[in-house]
């Protein structure tokens, strides 16, 4: 298949044989290393890697990290990855810190001496206190004046490691050629806020994870085995300023401060603030991410500013979510590609079109110029009888609006999505459909593929009883079985509702996905998604202290007057 178009890759996971890997490491360390290469999909390796462990980086105010470097056994002089970690850095920091050993194996394996640094935030206290512009820029200047360093860096990392790169990309010495941010954003405040709600899941889940990392492997393995009750203990709390307790056993100070500033411009987000700072990066910048990562919107933005300010940098999106592992994998790959090519001037695997995204239900890459890529707009707009229709004609039976009863006690359930969680990403709908407070609207079996790519937006035009309230849309898709996944959604939230008949806009995850013959369109309509998006209480107490519940009426009109619609950016691929 020619570039633009490239079907799936294989799957990491399902491709590992135990029977080979155990055969491997009996034939010794190169046919081990061999063979994870092989298994990861990575060039086969180079060099054999030698390991230096609790080198001491001292930091501008005296406070000393420690760090790990992977060296390749190499006379020559070769460039060098960045690893910050707040996850741990050595085998038995189990799971993340292992992972981040073995991947630094990896890249040394390939001809970069790799430096693995544990940073100093406090994860039990205030995770943000840390001032992780200076301490990125000190491990610069630090790594300037070793021997082994050819004065050629680049830095990789998920998630918070993928911000720190952001961190000092703007001030940072000229030997910093490369940055790879993946699954990340250059504004931390989306892991807690997202839709101006906080996103309860995430945090509870971080925290617990957090928590856990700092016990012993046996201790940890046996509060794994009680996370699911935990979880829904907390998510069940109300209200929600001990949360953190329930989640993790002790306070938290970044969840207490997160919870208490609801506000974007407190001084407590501020602090972790670099948005404004990536339009004046000028490092060459790959950044990676999938269509359920918790923070894709947030790198999309990040690449539109470094897009309008001239810049030129790649992106990949994948079928992934946060935590998937295939996403990891895949990570590395493209990584790699990019640190060769920037680091060390080999071109020849990087593609020729900057930006690469998965197109879901057709399970096809594409390679386009920029994101997002030309679109047609077509609106689907709503009907009774839960229809959805490309006909803009109404019947005297449209006029009636749809009613359904949120209540805050029983909050609607969040459902697959973008979340930290292994059920991330599509999942079946059908039960949430079920649900009275759950309106949905399907089209008609689709006649010819339809593939949307970039961002869906809803208008609706609702009316509730409560003095505050939220709504969420979600775009499924219902195969000929009934079967429906959804492909992405949306939540606004109403602090200050009037019990008039009002219009909205909500902005849907940017996505890219191929309905196929014979699959039809549904809209779902709800007014929340619990606990991914805390539930709305229907009161204005303050979100922290809250315990009041208050239920709310609904309505959703759909007529020539209050036209509700669905429209997609529809994709039609050019050459």
């Amino acid at each position: 298949m020619d570039e633009q178009k490239k079907k799936k890759n294989k799957d990491t996971l399902a491709s590992f044989r135990p029977g080979r890997f155990l055969s491997s490491v009996v034939r010794g360390e190169r046919a081990r290393r061999a063979y994870l290469a092989e298994w990861l999909g990575l060039p086969p390796p180079r060099y054999k890697v030698k390991a230096k462990h609790n080198l001491r980086i001292p930091m501008a105010d005296g406070h000393v990290l420690l760090a790990d470097h992977y060296a390749p056994r190499s006379a020559e002089r070769l460039p060098t990855i960045l690893i910050r970690s707040v996850w741990g850095r050595a085998w038995y920091d189990f799971p993340s810190g292992f992972m981040y050993s073995l991947i630094s194996s990896r890249f040394a394996e390939q001809g970069y001496h790799v430096v693995l640094q544990e940073v100093r935030s406090d994860i039990n206290g205030d995770l943000f206190a840390t001032d992780e512009r200076a301490d990125g820029l000190a491990t610069l200047d630090w790594l300037m004046q070793q021997s082994w360093c050819s004065g050629v860096v680049g830095m990789w990392g998920l998630s918070y490691l993928g911000s720190m790169q952001w961190a000092v990309a703007k001030d940072a010495p000229p030997c910093l050629q490369a940055l790879t941010p993946g699954v990340t954003t250059s504004w931390m405040r989306s892991l807690f806020y997202q839709d101006d709600t906080l996103t309860l899941q995430n945090f509870i889940v971080v925290l617990a994870l957090l928590s856990m990392g700092q016990e012993p492997f046996w201790k940890m393995v046996s509060q794994a085995r009680r996370l699911e009750q935990r979880f829904a203990a907390a998510f069940a709390l109300v209200p929600l300023l001990e949360t953190d307790v329930v989640a993790s056993g002790k306070p938290n100070a970044s969840y207490r401060k997160a919870l208490t500033s609801p506000q974007p411009d407190s001084s407590f987000w501020r602090q972790i603030d670099y948005r404004a700072d990536v339009s004046a990066v000028i490092i060459p910048t790959h950044l990676i991410s999938g269509w359920h990562d918790i923070f894709l919107r947030d790198l999309l933005d990040d690449y539109t500013r470094m897009h309008d300010a001239g810049q030129r940098p790649y992106l990949t999106i994948g079928a992934w979510g946060h935590m998937d592992p295939e996403g990891g994998f895949g990570n590395i790959r493209e990584s790699l590609i990019w640190f060769d090519a920037q680091l060390k001037g080999n071109t020849t695997r990087l593609r020729e079109r900057p930006v690469n995204v998965y197109m879901m239900g057709s399970d096809e890459w594409h390679a386009i110029e920029t994101w997002p890529p030309v679109a047609r707009p077509q609106c689907y707009y709503l009907h009774t009888q839960q229809q959805l229709t490309t006909q803009h004609t109404y019947t005297t039976e449209d006029t009636m609006p749809d009613h359904y009863r949120y209540d805050p006690a029983d909050p609607t359930p969040s459902v697959g999505g973008a979340i930290l969680d292994g059920k991330c990403g599509p999942q079946d709908n059908r039960l949430l459909e079920a649900r009275s407070d759950v309106l949905s609207y399907t089209s008609e079996p689709f006649t010819q593929e339809l593939s949307i790519m970039g961002t869906a937006q809803l208008t609706l035009y609702v009316q509730a009883s409560a003095a505050s309230t939220d709504f969420f849309g979600r775009i499924c898709d219902v195969d000929s079985d009934g079967l429906s996944l959804n492909v992405t959604d949306g939540l606004l939230h109403l602090p200050a509702n009037s019990d008039e008949c009002r219009r909205i806009t909500i902005d849907l995850l940017p996505t890219a996905h191929c309905f196929k013959t014979g699959h039809r369109l549904r809209l779902l309509v709800a007014s929340g998604a619990h606990p991914r998006w805390v539930r709305n209480y229907g009161t204005s107490e303050t979100i922290a202290t809250a315990s009041t519940m208050v239920a709310s009426e609904q309505s959703i009109y759909h007529d020539e007057v209050y036209c509700s619609e669905l429209r997609l950016p529809v994709y039609e691929e050019r050459s």
